[in-house]
């Protein structure tokens, strides 16, 4: 009779079979149970990415288990965020955070890597992003409206995102411990790029400051070292919009299209036509790095204009050394003019005329010496 226990043992050695992680697992299941969890300890913004993923995913692709994630269903459901009349920058900013969730989902290893299904989802082609460069007459016509409004701070607020190139964020969460007056610094805590991030103010700054703390004075709010800069008189808290006072200013100023960020664009054009380089600008708008800066380069395209004018110039003129600029040669080669009939080329003292070189030349034959 043969021993089972062979068997046994057979079986134990052999490979056993690995539960598939995504098996059944919907996509709105991780994200409840394994995104949102890791986003609230490491984001700011992780209150944000849930109410957009209830009011976007949940009741689509958040229906579908992982493994039935295909280009098909992510692109019908782009295409129907497009026509729900959103804007495309929009609709990026969901895509970014789907492409986030499926990333982390691929990496905890809820997805294999090499499958086709759960693949990042490709974003709306949308261009450069929209800039609107306020001229010196638009900006005191703005800080003229918004001095008319009854909104408490935006007078200032406005002020100083002009005179800092701050993120609203930035100004709106700032407190009296994040100035220091000696060195002109305000510090931001944490950054948009997880960092702490100093700003600088100018002279005109800090005068500001000062108007600042004499307008908490008088709403009756301190401005202690705990306290916001711009405190809601009401309940002391920090504002976190100000979207209806600066919509009533914008629109009673005449420039309906300005949006607030558009303060950190103004100050930034500021500079770069006042002639500073970029790597300042880059500086003191605190991006991590200078490709987020190219975008002004553009403005300096004057200059650049005028280069390109001394060419016309030089194509206009029959002598092409006008202007400074010398006829193109080619490294090695001799341009002087060819030998014509009338004119024999030029010989070295005791150099042979060509057809006695060319006869003292000798003949290797078809394959060479």
């Amino acid at each position: 009779m043969m021993d089972l226990s062979i068997f046994r043992s057979a079986l134990r050695r052999a490979p056993q079979p690995v539960a598939d992680p995504a098996a059944g697992l919907t996509l709105n299941a991780f994200f409840d149970a394994h995104y949102l969890p890791y986003a609230r300890t490491t984001k700011k913004s992780h209150r944000a990415d849930a109410l957009n993923w209830g009011k976007h995913f949940r009741d689509t692709l958040g229906r579908l288990p992982l493994d039935a994630l295909d280009t098909k269903s992510t692109d019908d459901w782009r295409r129907a965020q497009l026509r729900k009349g959103l804007k495309p920058s929009t609709v990026n900013k969901h895509i970014f955070l789907y492409n986030r969730v499926i990333t982390l989902a691929r990496h905890w290893g809820m997805l294999e890597p090499r499958k086709t299904f759960g693949q990042k989802m490709p974003r709306v082609p949308v261009g450069d992003a929209p800039q609107r460069l306020l001229e010196p007459p638009e900006i005191a016509r703005l800080v003229t409206a918004c001095d008319a409004t009854r909104h408490p701070w935006l007078p200032w607020i406005v002020r100083l995102l002009l005179l800092t190139g701050a993120r609203k964020g930035e100004v709106l969460n700032a407190r009296w411990r994040d100035i220091d007056v000696a060195r002109g610094v305000l510090t931001v805590p944490v950054s948009k790029t997880g960092r702490a991030r100093r700003i600088v103010l100018g002279r005109a700054a800090l005068d500001l400051l000062d108007e600042i703390a004499a307008r908490a004075g008088a709403l009756g709010l301190g401005a202690l070292p705990r306290d916001p800069l711009f405190a809601n008189p009401d309940t002391g808290l920090p504002y976190t919009c100000i979207h209806r006072a600066f919509d009533r200013a914008r629109r009673r100023a005449g420039l309906p299209g300005v949006r607030v960020h558009d303060l950190r664009h103004t100050f930034a054009s500021l500079l770069v036509n006042a002639g500073v380089s970029l790597y300042e600008v880059q500086k003191l708008l605190g991006h991590g790095s200078v490709q987020m800066t190219q975008r002004y380069a553009h403005l300096r395209d004057t200059g650049l204009r005028d280069r390109v004018a001394l060419v016309a110039e030089a194509l206009a003129r029959p002598d092409p050394s006008a202007r400074g600029l010398q006829p193109y040669q080619k490294p090695g080669h001799d341009h002087r003019p060819a030998a014509g009939p009338d004119r024999q080329p030029q010989r070295r003292p005791g150099q042979p005329p060509d057809h006695q070189r060319r006869d003292q030349q000798p003949d290797h034959g078809r394959f060479g010496p």
